[in-house]
């Protein structure tokens, strides 16, 4: 951990804009928390799955993309990755053929390989194409 705590740039903290600041302060971080602090233990968790030979290597990558903003997380990922039984996942929309076969089918599909939390089928159908399209959360 003192090795991660070294990659710790604070003036890359100075690079927002005031509403930036602002919107991940409010947003993002935990109390008391400063971005680049955020942003090592994002990285630390993400390389976690890593093999261990490179997971600090994978770790600093992470870190030096995420603090330096050439990478983004999603907001489940950056709001809830830190916390205990966070929520990681975002919403995602699928195309399917507009008959019922295809539909059920990737609904079906869906299900059994992603943690569906609803479905909201409004706006489902386009009628110029003959596809029908799905959010998921």
């Amino acid at each position: 951990m003192l090795e991660a705590g070294s990659w710790i740039n604070p003036d890359w903290d100075t690079n927002y804009d005031y509403a930036g600041a602002v919107l991940l302060t409010n947003r993002y971080l935990l109390p008391d928390e400063l971005p680049q602090e955020a942003f090592l233990t994002c990285a630390l968790l993400l390389a976690s799955i890593e093999v261990p030979s490179r997971r600090m290597v994978w770790a600093r990558n992470f870190y030096e993309a995420l603090a330096q903003r050439k990478i983004s997380l999603s907001t489940p990922i950056l709001a809830n990755l830190r916390i205990p039984n966070g929520s990681l996942s975002s919403c995602f929309i699928v195309s399917m053929d507009d008959n019922l076969e295809s539909i059920f089918d990737t609904i079906k599909l869906v299900f059994y390989h992603f943690e569906v939390r609803s479905l909201n089928s409004l706006a489902l159908r386009d009628r110029k194409s003959a596809k029908s399209e799905i959010m998921i959360r």
